[in-house]
């Protein structure tokens, strides 16, 4: 007679039920010191985790099981097998967990804020593209992925901010260009974090191709030009201003200065040598030349300035 095999277990694993179950399980801690041990100091693709992972399956372990030990190289405290088979760049492993339903959505379970994110968001954040490509044929929502923190990062904010174009491209042509001008939770765009990068060809990308706008502001008013200076993205900072016609000496009196006083307070003289020799100015000098055009206008404005700074007498003073 031949036996009945049962329906909640195929290879020593577990059925397909149970499977698609697991897929949108939360993550759950668990784990030898030893499993997350090795897992932590593997590089690519390691036979021996992907055998220790076979048997921590096989034994009735979830793929949805999440480190409880101390942070371990890039393996962090609350890092689902998921995401460290992300950071650690393992395929085999990856295969693995997802076939047996790892959760691809599922958020990192740490206690640090910033440390809280998705497997996709930390496929984008250290360039693998294959590995990205992975979870989201297993069902990876790259639109919902965030991290960062309080700063709400997208998965495109991330790969941008780390120069990664290849997966820039993919994110976009999966998502349909739906996160191009989606904001962080301060208001800054894929173009933001993409001069900060340095990366002149994605800048051209984005605000070219992708035309993300190169004069939208964050929430505290800065463009993405004040971005580039600020982290000393010289080739960047040209390409906006030549190229682009992003005008030098923006800014937000009283909030955010121009580029020559980003880049005069981080120290960048490459910069501050090309912004002055274009005709550069300073907020200050900026706000001095506001009030002379104002006074043109309006010559009572002017008298009124003069008397606010001390420069101006009443005739009844003499």
């Amino acid at each position: 007679m031949t036996p009945v095999r049962s329906s909640t277990a195929t290879n020593g694993y577990t059925g397909a039920s149970l499977i698609q179950q697991r897929r949108v399980d939360p993550l759950i801690f668990g784990g030898s010191d030893g499993l997350w041990d090795t897992i932590s100091k593997s590089k690519g693709s390691d036979v021996t985790v992907e055998k220790i992972i076979s048997n921590f399956l096989r034994r009735g372990g979830s793929p949805n099981t999440a480190k409880q030990s101390p942070n371990n190289n890039a393996v962090k405290y609350g890092f689902g097998m998921i995401h460290a088979l992300v950071v650690t760049k393992a395929p085999g492993s990856l295969d693995l967990i997802l076939q047996q339903g790892a959760n691809p959505n599922a958020m990192t379970l740490g206690t640090v804020e910033e440390d809280k994110c998705s497997a996709l968001y930390l496929a984008a954040k250290v360039g693998w593209l294959s590995g990205l490509q992975k979870l989201v044929q297993a069902g990876g929502d790259l639109i919902t992925s965030r991290g960062g923190g309080s700063k709400n990062k997208s998965v495109l904010h991330v790969a941008a901010e780390h120069c990664h174009a290849a997966v820039v491209e993919y994110i976009v042509e999966i998502t349909q260009g739906k996160l191009n001008n989606q904001v962080d939770a301060h208001g800054a765009t894929v173009l933001h974090y993409a001069c900060a990068s340095g990366h002149s060809d994605l800048v051209s990308l984005v605000a070219r191709v992708y035309q993300v706008p190169v004069l939208q502001a964050d929430y505290q008013g800065e463009l993405p030009l004040h971005w580039a200076v600020r982290n000393g993205r010289l080739e960047v900072a040209t390409l906006l201003i030549e190229r682009f016609g992003v005008d030098c000496n923006a800014y937000v009196p009283r909030k955010v200065g121009t580029s020559l006083d980003l880049a005069k307070s981080a120290g960048h003289k490459r910069l501050v040598d090309y912004l002055k020799g274009i005709g550069a100015l300073t907020a200050k000098k900026m706000d001095k030349r506001r009030e002379e055009e104002s006074s043109r206008k309006d010559p009572g404005q002017f008298e009124s300035t003069l008397l606010k700074h001390g420069l101006f007498a009443d005739s009844d003073d003499f």
